[in-house]
């Protein structure tokens, strides 16, 4: 198996800037579905761990989808605006690093304040600990799925 930086470079990847989405053309990933504005959160770095009540073995490259489901509330009580957002499109691409079930213990001890208000961590849940790679220069447009899923480009 390819680790990222061998992926990367297959893509055309030059590591500074934005990714030009056609410079994956031909590639196929694993993608992720998430709601608006947590996609978003994702790819701009802000969001580092997300919370699932699964865990994968996948470990790589993972491209961010952006559903068609913007959380309008969570928005209004953060003042973010909810018509920023891309919706229905993939939206960069991270590494998923590692996978973690969560204790009590775990979340006092390792999870960074700041990251507490963006998922839903509690005893039991599965944290998802992401690094970010590149966001696209431009959203690509996909129909994104339920659980993990191929991205073919």
């Amino acid at each position: 198996m390819l680790g990222v930086e061998q992926r990367l470079e297959q893509t055309g990847f030059k590591g500074a800037g934005l990714l030009r989405p056609e410079s994956l053309r031909g590639t196929d990933l694993k993608a992720l579905t998430l709601h608006q504005p947590w996609a978003s959160l994702i790819v701009e770095g802000r969001k580092t761990i997300e919370t699932r009540g699964w865990g994968t073995s996948h470990r790589g490259l993972l491209a961010i989808h952006a559903g068609l489901t913007v959380d309008r509330e969570f928005c209004a009580e953060n003042g973010m605006d909810c018509e920023r957002f891309a919706r229905g499109a993939v939206l960069g691409l991270v590494e998923l690093v590692k996978c973690v079930s969560m204790t009590d213990r775990w979340i006092e001890t390792s999870v960074p304040i700041e990251q507490l208000k963006w998922g839903n961590f509690a005893d039991g849940r599965v944290a998802w600990m992401l690094q970010l790679v590149e966001r696209f220069e431009v959203p690509i447009p996909a129909k994104g799925l339920r659980l993990l899923w191929e991205w073919k480009r």
